[in-house]
């Protein structure tokens, strides 16, 4: 049960109003709003606002980083970075995850696809996909052989 007369409680009030007004407006997407139990939180040694952002931006870098490369970087101390060099981290992580996006929507409609659709397309021609790659490679690693290597590649994908 939330308890709005702490500083943290009234925080998690309003991420949750802001959480609700995004579903209203989004009702195909998902966001789960944020766990109200303060003794939760408690449990954590979160007891005010800014230790939440932070415990937010810890998690951020965390999952984004993992998204990204792949391994979870239990090395890190948190400890050792204050919440504006944490805040600046996710800040890049959020643009290597935004250009590996964007890099997958231009591969999908590269092949005529909708992002959603790639998966399921690659996984069914992983095969033809490793031969077309490495065919893209070695026509941009010779250029005179460009013309006819785009004739090859045009056959291969038509």
């Amino acid at each position: 049960m939330i308890q709005h007369h702490t500083p943290l409680a009234a925080h998690i009030a309003i991420l949750n109003a802001k959480a609700e007004a995004w579903r209203q407006e989004n009702p195909t997407g998902f966001h789960s709003g944020v766990i109200d139990d303060i003794a939760f939180w408690n449990a954590q040694g979160i007891y005010t606002p800014e230790q939440f952002k932070r415990s937010e931006l810890e998690n951020s870098v965390w999952e984004m980083y993992k998204d990204i490369n792949g391994i979870s970087p239990r090395w890190v101390n948190f400890a050792d970075y204050n919440t504006e060099e944490l805040q600046a981290w996710v800040d890049v992580l959020s643009a290597k995850i935004e250009k590996r996006i964007r890099e997958r929507e231009e591969r999908a409609e590269s092949f005529g696809l909708e992002s959603r659709e790639l998966d399921a397309w690659e996984k069914d021609n992983y095969e033809h996909n490793l031969k077309l790659e490495a065919m893209c490679q070695e026509a941009n690693a010779l250029p005179a052989d460009l013309a006819e290597r785009e004739e090859e590649l045009f056959h291969l994908t038509h």
